[in-house]
């Protein structure tokens, strides 16, 4: 899987179509619908419904969260780093750390 791939999906999701998503990404058509048969084919889903031209259940999920990961992302790289004692560095406050952490029990 790799950007591209979901970048044109979620270029998809938005147009809903092939040809739009392509001047889009200023890219051709076929490699708008290669892109989303690879990504389909490594999920083992179907994305795109092609004879209705409608997004699945699973497209849209994907798109969304490919849309989520994207914001994170952006977000993190705008936080300041701040430097460890062994002369690296960390972000703080991804989205992992704020989800609800489970207590193990030993």
């Amino acid at each position: 899987m790799d950007l591209r791939q979901l970048q044109a999906l979620r270029a998809v999701a938005a147009h809903r179509s092939f040809s739009a998503t392509g001047l889009g990404l200023r890219e051709v058509q076929s490699n708008v619908f290669t892109h989303i048969s690879q990504l389909e084919e490594e999920l083992r889903a179907v994305l795109l419904n092609r004879s209705s031209r409608e997004l699945t259940y699973t497209c849209e999920f994907v798109a969304d969260r490919t849309l989520q990961i994207s914001n994170e992302l952006r977000a993190n790289t705008r936080r300041p780093a701040v430097a460890t004692p062994e002369g690296g560095s960390v972000r703080t406050e991804s989205a992992a750390s704020q989800r609800p952490q489970r207590n193990s029990v030993k």
